[in-house]
């Protein structure tokens, strides 16, 4: 895993965890199937201990505009109510390529290797790229 900057400090404050994965060549049956993208997106939050703000809003590419685009783009806003972080969860697919763009931004510390596992689960891709980083690190504590 490509690790540009994780945790240093906790007694910093650090408004998030970021994972971004890149999946190629995934199973095609799953790259443009609504049902997949709307489920990833509505069983992650609770992988990543965080809650829904609201249901996931995924939708697809129009294929006839934009041909070598064709796919879904989804989001999934998430929040920790505990220190008040909001962040969220996108996947954009390619049908032509098979190529999916995930972005995971949580508000806690999570183990990306199972968040990997499970989306690999579904996508079933042959290369996964990842970064893992903390973002705001320099974030103010403040007390609620």
């Amino acid at each position: 895993m490509n690790q540009s900057k994780l945790p240093s400090k906790k007694s910093q404050g650090i408004y998030g965890y970021h994972l971004t994965m890149e999946l190629y060549n995934c199973r095609p049956d799953t790259v443009g199937d609504i049902r997949k993208g709307y489920s990833y997106l509505d069983e992650l939050p609770e992988l990543l201990k965080a809650r829904k703000l609201s249901p996931p809003f995924i939708i697809y590419t129009d294929e006839k505009k934009y041909p070598d685009k064709a796919g879904l783009s989804g989001w999934v806003p998430i929040t920790d109510y505990e220190n008040r972080i909001y962040s969220g969860v996108s996947i954009h697919t390619l049908t032509p390529t098979n190529f999916i763009s995930i972005d995971i931004y949580a508000p806690r510390e999570f183990d990306p290797e199972r968040i990997k596992r499970f989306t690999s689960a579904i996508f079933q891709p042959k290369l996964v790229e990842e970064r893992y980083f903390v973002r705001g690190d320099e974030f103010p504590v403040s007390s609620p």
